[in-house]
């Protein structure tokens, strides 16, 4: 089974990772502890099961139990592989613990599950009726873009700009206009660091802040040398002994 890049999941069971459902958003969400060992889940790598959980996260985070997921990016940001991530899928979908839905039409689930039709997972949200329009009640089967990963040159910060919700766009936006990824990852470092000493200045909107850090600091940063000091010495050196020995024959004549 091929996957494209842009996947609509739901979770099976999705009510045992979110016992709460009474809450409008979450920082949990429910994991037992024998995911090292759950037969469930044997025949996974542990990249493959960190990536399992990363979907979890994802989920509880929209406190609902079907999402769309960027395979790309949810490799990028767990640092595997696209296809050990399109394998985890497959391997949900035939447990299953997961079901991928078709846009097009109903899935089938692998196995002995029957087939089901899709039901409106709308909480909260007006009749579709009161937003239909003149062009018919046919659903859109458009997928919405999804947002570039993180520049692969910061890839050691990702987790720190995705905490502190840095948009992708803007990350790269950095690497473009300051060609040094190194120098920026070391500026995140200081920034944070100031953040932590100074927590009542700790900014709401870091993206901004960190532009400003960035564009302050640029011209003034340290470029280190390509000279030795030692080196440097001896040519200063060798420079004086010959200006000394000129000066000398001069004399002599």
């Amino acid at each position: 089974m091929s996957l494209p890049s842009i996947i609509e999941i739901e979770i099976v069971n999705w009510g045992k990772y979110n016992p709460k459902r009474d809450q409008q958003s979450y920082t949990w969400l429910r994991l037992n502890n024998d995911i090292a060992t759950d037969p469930d889940l044997y025949g996974l790598s542990a990249e493959q099961k960190f990536v399992w959980v990363e979907i979890l996260c994802q989920a509880s985070r929209k406190n609902k139990g079907i999402i769309l997921l960027n395979l790309d990016q949810l490799a990028h940001v767990c640092h595997v592989q696209i296809q050990k991530v399109k394998q985890l899928i497959e391997f949900l979908q035939i447990k299953p613990i997961c079901r991928v839905h078709d846009r097009a039409r109903p899935p089938v689930v692998v196995g002995t599950t029957p087939t089901y039709e899709r039901t409106n997972v709308r909480t909260n949200e007006t009749d579709d009726t009161n937003e239909q329009t003149n062009e018919g009640n046919a659903p859109s089967c458009k997928q919405p873009e999804a947002e570039a990963p993180h520049p692969l040159e910061l890839s050691d910060a990702h987790a720190f700009l995705i905490m502190r919700k840095v948009k992708p766009k803007l990350a790269q936006s950095w690497v473009n206009t300051f060609d040094d990824p190194d120098w920026i990852i070391q500026e995140l470092k200081k920034a944070s660091l100031w953040e932590d000493a100074n927590p009542k200045k700790k900014k709401i909107d870091f993206g901004k802040f960190m532009t400003n850090w960035l564009t302050r600091g640029w011209d003034s940063r340290k470029v280190p040398s390509n000279t030795n000091r030692a080196e440097q010495r001896t040519a200063n050196n060798r420079a004086a002994g010959e200006a000394y020995m000129k000066k000398l024959q001069g004399e002599n004549t």
